[in-house]
Formats: structure tokens, sequence, C-alpha cells
């Protein structure tokens, strides 16, 4: 472990890394480009040592912190310089971490013991995250369209509108790709009007995937994608995308971005789940999509349910 001085300079430099690839995007990025996000800020951060994890913390700064967890499987307990035995090399270096204080691994010594006030902790701590994951798992949701639901239904179409050109109608040979994702535009812009709502984008989609139509259990789903996808790609915000803004989301090399939910004063990942009185939410997309159930003494009521959608215009790591 290293000392205090180390840990300074650590935190120094993970800073500085961070400072630095904000500036450099403050300075020379253009409305086209993504916002940075919080794994391309962790990708620049080498200098985590043993049982500590590149996190990036509510300020938007990564910084090098303790493990939240090892791994639970794969691994053989092991005896510490302390006395006390671990689980694994892994919780060694995170317990060491957690308590501030140099712990060496000593993989041939089997005279170690568990710290029974450790064990209790752990167990104790096993116990209400079981409770805390059976409760999350009975929280009645809406139906949303998360990012990775999103994700992948613009792979799918950017997949379909690659391998059915030659059947269009106003394909011809040698078509760019550019003159082609126009074409696909101009088709699904049922009104002419230069730009596509959700609707028109639907509708283009049933018209050339009949399986897709017959497909009522997804159809929801589908509709709340193609929602999620144009607000994604909607950069001046009118709920439609341009030309520009569709050969934009488009395109291969765009990479999606990626949204946090914030919730007092704190960020909770996509698809993550709680309750605000009798009702349910869940993360979708960067915002809070609930159910909006009236509650009557304690008591949900079920005689109408509505989605509510709370927007967090600071969710994301930028």
């Amino acid at each position: 472990m290293v000392g205090e001085q180390g840990i300074t300079l650590t935190r120094t430099l993970v800073l500085a890394v961070a400072l630095m690839a904000l500036a450099a995007e403050a300075k020379g990025t253009s409305s086209s480009q993504q916002p940075l996000l919080a794994e391309n800020l962790c990708a620049n951060v080498t200098s985590c040592k043993a049982g500590r994890e590149c996190r990036v913390l509510s300020s938007g700064i990564p910084e090098c912190v303790c493990l939240s967890h090892c791994p639970d499987k794969g691994h053989r307990p092991i005896c510490g310089s302390d006395g006390l035995r671990y689980k694994s090399h892994c919780d060694l270096h995170r317990q060491a971490c957690l308590k501030g204080i140099h712990i060496r691994p000593h993989p041939y010594d089997h005279s170690c013991h568990e710290d029974p006030l450790e064990k209790l902790k752990h167990e104790l701590e096993e116990s209400l995250s079981q409770v805390h994951r059976e409760e999350m798992n009975h929280i009645k949701v809406p139906r949303a369209c998360r990012q990775n639901y999103r994700d992948r239904m613009r792979e799918y179409l950017i997949s379909w509108m690659s391998l059915t050109t030659n059947r269009q109608s106003w394909y011809k040979q040698d078509m760019s790709e550019v003159d082609v994702v126009k074409n696909h535009f101009e088709v699904s812009d049922s009104n002419h009007d230069g730009q596509l709502d959700s609707r028109e984008w639907l509708g283009y989609m049933h018209e050339n995937l009949h399986s897709l139509k017959r497909d009522k259990k997804s159809r929801i789903l589908r509709k709340l994608c193609i929602e999620a996808l144009i607000e994604e790609g909607d950069s001046n915000q009118d709920w439609r995308l341009s030309l520009a803004e569709f050969t934009h989301l488009v395109d291969r090399d765009y990479q999606p971005s990626y949204k946090y939910c914030l919730r007092d004063h704190k960020y909770y990942q996509d698809g993550t789940r709680t309750k605000v009185d009798c009702n349910g939410c869940i993360c979708a997309c960067g915002k809070w999509v609930c159910t909006s159930s009236p509650c009557t003494d304690g008591r949900e009521t079920t005689t109408e349910t509505h989605h509510d959608f709370y927007d967090d215009m600071d969710n994301q790591i930028d």
C-alpha cells in the first residue's frame, strides 16, 4: 500500500487528467461531438493501486477509491500480515484500503483466523443486501426503454437499412452511403416537411417489416425506444430529426450517450429501481419513469396507471 504522499500524488494525477480532458473538450469540440463519458474519464486513469478502482464521483471528477466489492467466486482464502484470514487477494487489498493500513499477503501462512467482527459485519451486509435486492425486484415499474434497448434498436435499424437497400425502389448501383441514408430518411418523412417524428419512423418500419407489425407484445416498447432514439439525436430539442440529425444518429461511428439519473444529490445507473410513496420508478435513458397511482392510507389504488417522466438536466457526466 502506498503511503500518504503516494495517495496524494495519485489523486493529483487523476484530477489533472480529468481537468485536462474537460478543458480539451470545452476548447476544441463542436456541438456534434459527444459529451465526455464516465468510462472515458476513467480510461485515462491507470494508477489505481490494488484494492482500489476508478469511479467518477458526483462532481464529475474520477478518483481512485476503495473497491465497492470483490468477485464472490474463483478465489481462495489468504492470510494477511495482520494475522487475519481474507476471502481473496482482492478482499485483502480492499480491507487494507478501507482500514487505511498496510496489509501484506502471506500465501504460505495457514495459522491466521477470521476476524469475528468482520465476519459479523459481512453477514449483516449480505443480509441487508439480500433484503434490498428482493425489495427492488418486487417494485412494480412502468414499461420503459432503457439505454441498452435503445442502443440495440439503433444497431438493428442501421443493419436493416444496409441489408435492404438493394430492394428499395430508389436504389441505384454504386450509391454512396450518404445517399442511402438520405433516401431512407426522405421515404420515412411521410409528410415531406424535412422533419422525422416517432410516428413517421414507426410507420416506415411497420410498412417494411411486417413481422414487427404483427408483434403486438413489443409494440409499446418499440414505440418508447424510437422516441428515445429521436431524443438521443435531437440536438435542437424539437422532438423531431432533421436529415443532418438523422444522418449523425445512424452513423456507424456514432457513440450513444450514457446518462445517469439524479435523486437526492446522488447518481443512479440506468435500470435502477426505486420507490416513491406507493409508486415505482425506474431510471431509463437519464429520466426517472414512474407510475402515478394515487396513494390512499399507504395503499396503492389500481384504478388507473399513468407514466410520469422526470427530467434530470444534470444527469450526464460531461
